[in-house]
């Protein structure tokens, strides 16, 4: 059975401490869900590259499987030569150097790095390049990843700048060498390079068009020359010189990037599509894949594709952009943990090659001149006997399996981003209704009592049917309070109870002393019997003033207020007062014209217990002073006598009933028990009026201010 307590159901109890439990531990599972996330995606990215390379290899190789023609039909090549393959444009590019119009012949772009002598490059160039013709014109398209550029006007060192080299052999078998000098965006400057050409300068009309386009990672160069300036073997030389500025020297460091080809003096003749097996490999060429094949020797003999971008578009201003800069920013070195350490590439390719000429397909990860690592994958060739015929090397960079994981985590920091926004919502909102329902119960708890600490209420309102620690703590502040009501309301009525069952006795004691009175009696026992009736007289004041401090506030609320003259009631009564004292009593103030509403014999009553309290402290022979006046519209009435102050251990409960500062009974021998202030307080709370009290300067005295709300003045 379930057990219901002032309307809460316990069985479904949810305290504050597992409310918070529950949300640190939803707040604190979100991030490391989410790294799992990107640990399982990190590694299924990897495998499904890995598959892929595998299947292209697989389709390659099978192509070729126990076709040596095909293979021979490919110009076999060394190893170190570079292959310059021109292709066909489906519509001749605008030449502006943004090759985004070039279309899928940027697949077949080839990357080249600068090779270091000796000495680690910091950030060593790297280049793409592409060939193709469309019509009578031969086309180029470079990308050059390079942040530095040194211009040819921004050097005092006349061959220290940056350039591509660009040279021909011409229908007459002359040597042409051309310079594309690197500067501002825009139409670039072709000049003829005197000691590197066999044509007299004269003799030379330039007919290249060269145009240089800036990038985010450096710059590309769009070119395109007559096809008829070349020869018949169409011989050509490209070559790339980057000039970086030495910090520490302030000298210039070139560093060059050069496509070495096997003809002489580095001339590469260029081939064509035209042959089947360049037909077949290059259809399984896409972006960001480079597929070589080699034979049983590891010669290379051709190679289609990429293994790295041709060109990056600039980065725009945008809130996406900025969110996804900052979330690349935080999350790189995570997603780069597992990324081999910077090795020599061309002994990791031996290697992987070296095992798969074994007859077993290998794959490994290196790192990349632009520090972003290596996918590859080799694939044995077999001919119809099962021997090894060749090999397919399939490279590819995770650059665009490290874009995937950063739109993976993209997504998951939005999702984390959401998911913890509503969750700290979530959590203002309760930390907010705590603080609210914990505000209101404490603004409840401070109304039950009033400024004299006596209970106005029997019940706790709000809170009460909450089934959590707060509900606890409102039940069981209910509880006392219903209790010290009860304990209030019993104390009320004691000063009744006991002034009704001590009068009847105290009336018998009082007429038996009376009917002795009537008897004759010697002198000693008519002394004692003026004591006892002294003593009879004493107890029935107590128990009169008892009994109307009990019924005060209940008579109070039977009176009616009326507009009264307080000026003039105050004056007159202090008149009065100063008869009967002695003249001892002075008033300074008004003496009609200041209207209030109030009950006039209650606010004689209050002055009448000021002025006894004020007769009991007050020095002998010293005045009794009575002001009043009007400020802002309130009427202030003010008490003061000279004598000792009040201690300021009494202060605060001075106007508590059975609060008395009296070390002796007053002068007029009548007994007190603190009702006197008391009654002053309530006289002055159910006319919305304010009560204080301070000591004279030096000590001198006590002043009692009442301040009550004026109703006009006439």
């Amino acid at each position: 059975m379930v057990k219901v307590i002032a309307g809460v159901n316990k069985f479904f109890r949810v305290g504050l401490r597992a409310q918070m439990s529950l949300f640190v531990v939803v707040l604190l599972s979100i991030p490391y869900m989410g790294y799992r996330f990107v640990e399982e995606t990190r590694g299924f990215f990897r495998h499904s590259q890995v598959v892929a390379q595998e299947q292209i290899a697989q389709s390659v190789s099978n192509l070729f499987a126990g076709q040596h023609q095909l293979l021979k039909q490919i110009p076999e090549l060394s190893q170190r030569q570079a292959l310059l393959t021109k292709y066909q444009l489906e519509q001749a590019p605008l030449i502006d150097g943004n090759i985004q119009d070039w279309g899928a012949t940027l697949n077949f772009a080839s990357d080249y790095h600068a090779r270091s002598k000796g000495r680690a490059l910091a950030d060593p160039p790297s280049m793409t390049f592409v060939l193709a013709e469309y019509g009578e014109h031969l086309f180029g398209a470079i990308q050059v990843k390079d942040q530095h550029l040194v211009a040819r006007n921004n050097t005092s060192n006349k061959t220290a700048y940056d350039h591509i080299e660009l040279s021909y052999i011409n229908q007459s078998q002359q040597t042409v060498a051309l310079q594309l000098l690197v500067q501002d965006a825009g139409p670039m400057t072709v000049e003829l390079v005197a000691e590197g050409s066999t044509i007299h300068e004269s003799l030379f009309t330039p007919a290249v068009n060269a145009y240089l386009y800036h990038t985010a990672t450096g710059y590309q160069v769009e070119f395109a020359l007559p096809s008829a300036l070349l020869g018949p073997k169409q011989q050509i030389y490209i070559g790339l010189t980057d000039a970086d500025r030495n910090p520490q020297t302030d000298t210039i460091d070139l560093q060059r990037i050069v496509l070495d080809g096997p003809e002489k003096g580095g001339f590469s003749s260029l081939n064509t599509q035209s042959n089947l097996a360049m037909q077949l490999l290059s259809g399984h060429a896409n972006a960001g894949v480079e597929i070589a094949l080699y034979d049983r020797h590891l010669n290379r003999l051709a190679k289609v594709g990429s293994s790295i971008a041709m060109y990056h578009l600039p980065w725009q201003w945008s809130v996406d952009g900025l969110f996804e800069g900052l979330v690349d920013l935080a999350f790189t070195q995570l997603l780069q943990l597992d990324q081999p350490p910077t090795a020599d590439s061309g002994r990791a390719q031996a290697a992987l090659l070296n095992l798969a000429v074994s007859g077993v397909t290998v794959n490994n990860q290196w790192a990349s001149h632009n520090s972003l690592p290596i996918q590859a994958t080799a694939q044995p060739i077999f001919d119809t006997n099962g021997r090894v015929l060749g090999l397919v090397l399939v490279q590819q960079s995770t650059a665009q399996l490290l874009a995937w994981q950063r739109q993976a985590m993209q997504k998951i920091a939005s999702l984390s981003l959401g998911s913890m926004l509503l969750i700290l919502l979530l959590l203002f909102l309760v930390f907010w209704r705590l603080a609210f329902r914990i505000r209101r119960l404490g603004q409840e708890a401070k109304q039950l009592v009033d400024p004299q600490g006596r209970l106005q209420t029997d019940t706790i309102v709000h809170e009460t049917t909450q089934a959590d620690e707060l509900g606890d703590l409102a039940r069981s502040l209910n509880q006392v309070v219903s209790q010290l009501h009860q304990h209030q309301a019993f104390l009320s009525q004691m000063p009744r109870t006991l002034s009704h069952e001590i009068n009847n006795p105290l009336n018998a004691i009082a007429t038996s002393l009376g009917n002795m009175a009537q008897v004759p009696l010697s002198a000693e026992v008519k002394t004692y019997l003026a004591m006892a009736q002294r003593g009879i007289h004493r107890i029935d004041g107590i128990l009169s003033n008892l009994a109307d401090a009990a019924n005060l506030e209940q008579a109070l609320t039977q009176d009616i207020k009326e507009p009264v003259d307080v000026a003039h009631l105050v004056s007159s009564y202090c008149a009065y007062q100063d008869q009967i004292d002695g003249g001892l009593v002075d008033y300074k103030g008004p003496t009609q014209g200041i209207m209030i509403d109030a009950v006039d014999y209650r606010i004689e009553q209050l002055l009448d217990k000021l002025l006894d309290n004020a007769r009991d402290f007050r020095h002998p022979n010293t005045h009794t002073q009575v002001a009043l006046k009007v400020s802002l519209g309130w009427v202030e009435i003010k008490v003061s006598n000279f004598g000792p102050p009040i201690d300021a251990d009494y202060q605060r409960q001075l106007f508590n009933s059975m609060v008395s500062h009296r070390t002796k009974a007053s002068p007029t021998n009548e007994s007190h028990f603190g009702l006197g202030l008391f009654v002053v307080s309530s006289i002055v709370r159910f006319h919305q009026g304010q009560i204080s009290h301070h000591n004279l300067a030096n000590d001198g005295g006590v002043c009692f201010t009442i301040t009550l709300p004026a109703r006009g003045l006439s």
